[in-house]
């Protein structure tokens, strides 16, 4: 059975938004914000304990990212209801390891950055977010 997939979040809102690719750090908070929240969902994939599920599960997540972009916690904000979907993608962003270090603008020692994270079934993806194909 194929099984399709997209994560998205909060951050779909930004990538709507038009920034210069660049191989450089990002000059602005929005775009460190744009940044890292790709990284984060690219890093995601179907957990295991999905696969018998039939409908879209949602959780969101808080990320506490420090200047130098390690992340220094990661927590579950709102549930998915699965107890191993849960662990197993909070396991997934730990495993992100370094982000990307704050810009410029940012005077903080450290960022929290929330991400609702959707895992979509069978084309249950919403329309401008095609699915990645999993097995």
């Amino acid at each position: 059975m194929n099984w399709r997939v997209r994560a998205a979040s909060m951050a779909a809102l930004l990538l709507c938004l038009a920034a210069p690719a660049s191989a450089q750090s990002p000059a602005t908070q929005a775009e460190w914000q744009k940044a890292v929240s790709q990284k984060i969902l690219r890093g995601i994939r179907l957990p295991a304990a999905t696969r018998e599920m039939s409908s879209p599960v949602v959780l969101k997540v808080r990320i506490a990212i420090l200047r130098d972009g390690a992340i220094d916690t990661v927590e579950l904000v709102e549930s998915s209801g699965s107890d191993a979907v849960d662990e197993a993608t909070l396991g997934m962003i730990r495993r992100n390891g370094t982000l990307l270090p704050f810009s410029a603008d940012m005077a903080e020692d450290r960022k929290d950055l929330t991400l609702p994270i959707r895992f979509h079934f069978n084309g249950d993806a919403p329309p401008g977010f095609p699915a990645t194909r999993t097995r």
